[in-house]
């Protein structure tokens, strides 16, 4: 079923690629049906693929077995099962296939904003302008749309666990492809408060990820990530002058 947060997204049904191309260690590849999935010739992984807010996405989480990966002491903290594997920000970027990349904070954000609010607390005037004020007890109804829509995202059920060394953390994090100082933001899936937050995170932590294409971007394109990159990263330093650590 695709559910009215699938249709903002994808349009009037969920867009998936018809196309066939080869790109390094990745591969797209259509399918009998008329949809596609991304192979990952690294591994063999196969991901579906759809069009979301006008970019190429993977539909699952990433799984590709990279060392340090999903690395917990316990087995229930171990999801390498239909749920993906988990990694350090730094790991996530290196799961991408060859032509793809971790999502920006904007393409994340857009994400899960389809379904409902999203919770932010930090400082950046940035990130406001785009969740507005801070309520976390407004983002239980996104939270149950989220679990009715199994066809867009497939979302973990994992508590944060220390890792043998107890320092890493693992939540069900999202992470994007933005960082700052040792932190990387992300949304958090939070099973206990049934909320959905975004925020920056030690780049430490454990979290999933989703890949979306590279692609090549005009002009306009350009100067426009550009602007809102040089406004954050203004915003960021503004910020920590103001908040250190």
């Amino acid at each position: 079923m695709i559910t009215n947060a699938c249709r903002k997204l994808c349009g009037p049904a969920l867009a998936l690629i018809m196309l066939g191309s080869c790109v390094g260690s990745s591969k797209i590849v259509r399918k009998k049906g008329g949809y596609a999935v991304l192979i990952d010739k690294r591994d063999g992984s196969r991901y579906l693929i759809g069009r979301i807010n006008g970019k190429l996405w993977t539909m699952s989480n990433a799984r590709i077995g990279l060392p340090g990966s999903s690395f917990f002491f316990t087995p229930r903290h171990n999801p390498i099962g239909p749920e993906g594997r988990t990694y350090t920000w730094k790991l996530a970027q290196q799961a991408c296939p060859e032509g793809w990349r971790l999502p920006t904070s904007e393409e994340l954000a857009g994400l899960f904003l389809a379904y409902g609010k999203v919770a932010y607390s930090g400082e950046l005037p940035y990130f406001r302008k785009i969740f507005g004020p801070y309520q976390p007890d407004s983002t239980a109804a996104t939270y149950q749309a989220l679990l009715k829509d199994e066809l867009l995202l497939f979302l973990p059920g994992h508590k944060a666990e220390p890792d043998i060394y107890k320092q890493s953390l693992q939540l069900s994090l999202f992470w994007s492809s933005d960082s700052v100082a040792n932190d990387a933001y992300a949304v958090h899936w939070d099973e206990e408060q049934k909320s959905i937050h975004f925020g920056a995170y030690p780049q430490s932590y454990f979290g999933f990820c989703r890949f979306v294409k590279k692609e090549r971007l005009n002009k306009k394109q350009r100067q426009e990530l550009e602007r809102n990159h040089a406004i954050r990263i203004q915003e960021e330093a503004a910020a920590q002058q103001l908040n250190p650590k």
